[in-house]
């Protein structure tokens, strides 16, 4: 182990550059030549933060570990050595830890009474196999470039390459030029994202001044050979790309034809550094698009809900498109906020009152007014919601030739042009979900609608007996075939009825409608049960294609003193089930279904239902529920109604309903009706005038 030469560096920007050239010396043609490239890397970066952030004469030492290089940098500000560059959103940050990271063995900090200090160590068993060869140092004076080697300085070992940042890349390759040209103040201007200007990536010394970076051409139309503008050398970085940025030196003398061709040559090493990056950026942002559109569509196809969908579309444009979303229709009163989303979720109310207010409304209006499908109305002034930043976006939402709305992107920045594509496309894909949620929505109502004028308002009340109710429809868009209906005959007593028709949907419920109706005013005319079926089957062949068969039972009540007298007929449906003390069965006699034959085979039953005893009617919804394979069967409905008959007659209906549904986690595929009619007794008995509202589900 032995102390190498250190070296005393004043607090200037060219003190990186004479901290490189002591490194090469010190380590040229030992056998720690292997860690030469990661010291240098590390030593630039070290020196710079220490002159930039304490801004007092820095010290390097070096000392030869016969297996490790150890390296430190001191300066003399007491207190915490910032490792980190300037802070800067545009640019990576934190780059002295991450070379430190990456490159060195080990490496520390330290605090003394008179400074602090980093160093780091590095092995050369971790370094690059075949590493590349130091350039010699250079005489005093004028490089003879005819005698430095080439391909140090063009060429970097290639797993640094692919370990290290763009940016610490191209700071590296240019201080191997200004090192072997002797160049102190240097700069590489180049453009690193779609729609972004030229930037200093890298810096050497001074780098460029204000007045040279207005001088300098750069952009696609900038120059495409090298330029020599008095102090300034300017080198082109011309890819397929068309120009992507410049190598400006600024040697402070004239640079032979050999040091202009060196800096030539580097100057083309960093073109297809940068062009990989620019490429490899738009393959990430093309893969990105897509992931998002990906994740967009599958995320719309779940949604059938206006709010929802209008939710989900602003969650997917912040942060990306800018740092707030909004989402507002346009019906036919006034704009209305359907979904908002910020960055900072506490400024989501924010953004909702000022879209709300009436400078708002404006302000949307007007952006409807401008927009056209498939185009993005950029405002630079946001007005009401300058809070937000100064820029609005708004794309028009547009669906089958309808306008729904507007799509409000509020920000810091511009839209990069790069991004509207992306954002039109996901715009075009929301309008669509918000359509299709909006016409789910208005089928929804008018099914429910629909569906509520072929069940009962209410249940009658009646001394001696009560009756219960549960629907609950598969689905809110269609209307179901399932009915009920309980009514007061002419002559006494009440009439119920209980079906099924095939199928769903409008032609299904005018079938619905139609069975109800001829049942009701069959059994209040005083035909026999048979009878009612036997007319609603002339009626449904009548109806030729437009017909449909249906099941039904169909029963007569009647208060009797302590009981309650039923007649009951059944035509396809299943069999009701009685409820007592003494447990529960299946009651009735089977019959034909109705609207397929000309003749319907029927017959009547009698029953007398003592006080508490219930009678459950259904449709299959209930027995026919699946778990997996597994069926609720008539087994189950008889399991769940035994022990139950001391529950009210909606009470029982509510039972039967939930425990059928809780059967299977899945989605009922099928409707579900339940009707109950329970003997009360006397003492149990209301007056008949009062009405019990019937529930549904869904």
């Amino acid at each position: 182990m032995r102390d190498l030469p250190g070296l005393r560096l004043p607090p200037d920007v060219r003190s990186a550059a004479m901290a490189r050239r002591h490194v090469r010396e010190a380590v040229g043609g030992s056998a720690l030549e292997q860690v030469l490239d990661d010291a240098l890397l590390v030593v630039t970066e070290l020196v710079t933060n220490a002159v930039l952030h304490a801004g007092t004469e820095v010290e390097l030492r070096l000392r030869d570990e016969q297996e490790a290089l150890w390296l430190e940098v001191a300066d003399r500000l007491p207190g915490v050595l910032p490792l980190l560059r300037a802070p800067d959103d545009e640019r990576e940050s934190g780059r002295g830890v991450l070379l430190l990271d990456a490159l060195a063995t080990e490496w520390g900090t330290a605090h003394r009474s008179h400074g602090k200090a980093v160093w780091c160590r590095f092995s050369p068993a971790g370094a690059t196999p075949e590493p590349s060869q130091p350039a010699p140092a250079p005489a005093v004076g004028a490089p003879a470039v005819e005698d430095l080697d080439l391909a140090w300085v063009v060429d970097l070992p290639a797993d640094l390459e692919q370990r290290l940042p763009l940016e610490v890349v191209v700071r590296e390759l240019l201080d191997r030029l200004c090192d072997a040209l002797h160049v102190d103040h240097a700069a590489v201007l180049a453009v690193l994202g779609p729609d972004s200007e030229a930037e200093q990536v890298a810096v050497r010394g001074e780098g460029l001044r204000e007045e040279d970076v207005t001088a300098v051409p750069a952009g696609p139309r900038g120059p495409q050979r090298v330029l020599d503008l008095g102090e300034l050398l300017v080198l082109p970085l011309v890819g397929g790309l068309g120009q992507i940025g410049a190598v400006v030196l600024r040697p402070g003398r004239v640079l032979s034809p050999q040091a202009r061709a060196l800096a030539r040559v580097v100057a083309d090493r960093l073109t297809l550094l940068i062009v990989d990056h620019l490429r490899e950026q738009q393959r990430q942002r093309d893969r990105g698009a897509l992931a998002l559109l990906a994740e967009a569509s599958e995320l719309f196809a779940e949604s059938l809900d206006v709010r929802l969908a209008a939710s989900l579309t602003t969650q997917l444009l912040v942060p990306r498109f800018g740092s707030g979303a909004a989402v507002v229709t346009l019906p036919e009163s006034a704009p209305r906020v359907e979904a908002v989303t910020c960055r900072d979720e506490e400024r989501s109310t924010r953004l909702r009152e000022l879209l709300e207010s009436r400078e708002g409304h404006a302000l949307v209006v007007d952006l409807a007014a401008r927009g056209r499908a498939g185009r993005a109305v950029q405002l630079p002034q946001a007005g009401v919601l300058a809070e937000f930043g100064p820029h609005v976006v708004a794309v028009p939402l547009v669906a089958r030739r309808r306008s729904l709305g507007v799509l409000v992107v509020v920000g810091e920045r511009t839209l990069p042009t790069s991004d509207v594509p992306l954002l039109l496309d996901l715009a075009r894909r929301a309008a669509q979900t918000l359509d299709n949620a909006r016409l789910y929505e208005e089928s929804s109502a008018v099914a429910r609608t629909l569906q509520e004028s072929l069940l009962p308002s209410s249940l009658p009340q009646a001394v001696g007996l009560s009756f219960g109710a549960r629907y609950a429809a598969a689905g809110t868009s269609q209307v179901g075939g399932d009915f009920y209906d309980v009514f007061p005959l002419p002559g006494g007593g009440y009439g119920l009825t209980v079906g099924d028709v095939c199928g769903k949907g409008p032609e299904a419920a005018a079938i619905t409608g139609l069975a109800r109706q001829v049942l009701r005013g069959s059994m209040q005319d005083g035909f026999s049960l048979p009878a009612c079926f036997q007319r609603l089957n002339d009626v449904l062949l009548e109806m030729g294609d437009r017909g449909r068969f249906l099941t039904a039972a169909a029963g007569v009540v009647e208060v009797d003193g302590d009981v309650v007298r039923v007649r009951l007929c059944n035509a396809g449906h299943p069999l009701p089930a009685l409820l007592g003390e003494q447990g529960a069965a299946l009651v009735g006699q089977a019959g034909d279904l109705v609207g397929v034959m000309p003749a319907v085979a029927v017959s009547e039953s009698h029953l007398a239902l003592q006080r508490g005893e219930s009678l459950v009617f259904y449709t299959d919804g209930v027995t026919e529920r699946r778990d997996g394979g597994t069926q609720f069967g008539e087994g189950s409905l008889l399991d769940l109604l035994r022990g139950r008959a001391d529950l009210s007659a909606q009470a029982l209906a509510r039972h039967v309903e939930e425990e059928v549904r809780e059967f299977s986690t899945s989605a009922p595929r099928d409707d579900l009706a339940v009707l109950v009619v329970r003997a009360d007794g006397p003492a149990r008995a209301v007056e008949p005038a009062r009405a019990a509202p019937a529930e549904r589900v869904g």
